[in-house]
């Protein structure tokens, strides 16, 4: 089954050029490339990984939530600036999202082929879900468990925002940094 036949790619490259310019802007503010994550949810991973691997300045990494890779023909490391050919990738994908599991193993196994780094997760379907809120919160047995699974989830992503920032001092802490930048720059996309 081919998940990315129905996405208008075209739309997709536009938004890459978009983040590039919104890079651009953050870089010449001062901000240190190699300390931008770039993440997004199903196609906005999509988006986020295309953007990175594209870009001519080094990145931190990048952070698709139940995502997809797509098409990797474009994506090959003689047609891509070499300053992210071995881009750090987390990807955590749920158990049951409406892009399938499948898809985001076979986008982790065609980007380690790539040379990039990738941390591979997947969590329960509920807490990966643009529902996760509503969903944490339909019966009281099913909401602590939700929140425990989150918390790890949010736990694992400041690991990697760490590891491959180099910041330093809690995992929170680390987190805060990039994110702070994060909400600056996706309201724009909208």
């Amino acid at each position: 089954e081919d998940v990315c036949h129905d996405l208008e790619w075209i739309g997709i490259d536009a938004s890459v050029s978009h983040v590039h310019q919104l890079l651009e802007l953050e870089v010449e503010k001062g901000f240190a490339s190699e300390k931008i994550i770039l993440g997004g949810f199903s196609q906005g991973g999509t988006v986020a990984l295309r953007a990175a691997l594209r870009y001519g300045r080094r990145l931190g990494g990048v952070i698709m939530l139940s995502s997809f890779v797509g098409p990797v023909a474009d994506l090959q490391p003689e047609g891509l600036p070499e300053a992210n050919s071995k881009l750090p990738v987390f990807c955590a994908h749920g158990e049951d999202s409406a892009t399938p599991l499948f898809a985001g193993e076979m986008g982790v196994e065609a980007l380690r082929k790539l040379g990039s780094e990738v941390e591979w997760h997947t969590y329960p379907a509920e807490m990966m879900s643009t529902n996760a809120h509503t969903n944490a919160h339909t019966n009281a047995q099913t909401n602590a468990q939700t929140a425990t699974e989150q918390n790890l989830l949010i736990a694992d992503i400041a690991a990697f925002v760490q590891r491959v920032t180099g910041s330093p001092g809690s995992k929170g802490e680390a987190a805060a940094t990039p994110a702070s930048k994060a909400v600056d720059v996706l309201p724009s996309l909208q």
